[in-house]
């Protein structure tokens, strides 16, 4: 998830703690499941991104307080044709959720419907990402993070070179300002350009 997204659970998160707590008269950390929170449904097919499912379906599991030991039922009923059908023939290979091993849901969807031609579409996008007219540091940073982190999903790119790459599809007028800041990291790059932001007019 994008740094907005995340702070958007932690809200929506807090605000359900709250919730229950007026409610129930319980205190805070309770442990309570919640339906605070939709996630669409993954089919497989050529058209999804199985990664911003599981973006969204990772949001309504830390927002919804699922317990680890239902987030695979959880995820699993949010699958439908193609994907149900993977589930179903993978599943006695699948012993956990989260992403730290050989064994996990997360792990095996992604290598099973994140083909090359995928992952070449990202490439491209990336590199023709540009900031547009009248669009916002924070909406361009986001877009960029995503196809970011999507093509290099191994972290192997060198830091300099991600922050290179988001400067050259920045604002013109504001990216020479950036770039001579030195940013050590994308995020330090993403806070300098917003603190310009407000000064300049997109041309």
């Amino acid at each position: 998830m994008t740094v907005i997204e995340k702070a958007l659970a932690a809200a929506l998160k807090d605000i359900g703690t709250a919730l229950y707590t007026i409610g129930a008269g319980s205190a805070p950390g309770s442990a309570r499941e919640y339906s605070m929170v939709k996630a669409n449904y993954y089919y497989g097919k050529a058209g999804e991104d199985v990664k911003e499912w599981l973006a969204k379906i990772d949001q309504m599991i830390e927002v919804n307080n699922v317990a680890d030991g239902r987030r695979m039922a959880v995820v699993a009923a949010h699958l439908r044709d193609v994907a149900a059908e993977w589930y179903e023939t993978d599943k006695a290979n699948i012993t956990r959720y989260i992403d730290n091993n050989a064994e996990s849901f997360i792990r095996r969807i992604k290598a099973r419907f994140t083909s090359d031609a995928q992952k070449d579409q990202w490439y491209v996008e990336l590199h023709q990402l540009k900031q547009i007219l009248r669009q916002s540091v924070d909406d361009y940073a986001n877009k960029f993070q995503r196809l970011q982190q999507k093509t290099d999903a191994n972290r192997r790119t060198p830091i300099v070179n991600i922050v290179q790459q988001f400067l050259t599809g920045f604002n013109p007028t504001i990216a020479p300002i950036v770039y001579a800041t030195a940013s050590a990291t994308l995020q330090a790059a993403i806070d300098t350009a917003k603190r310009y932001e407000a000064g300049f007019t997109m041309t």
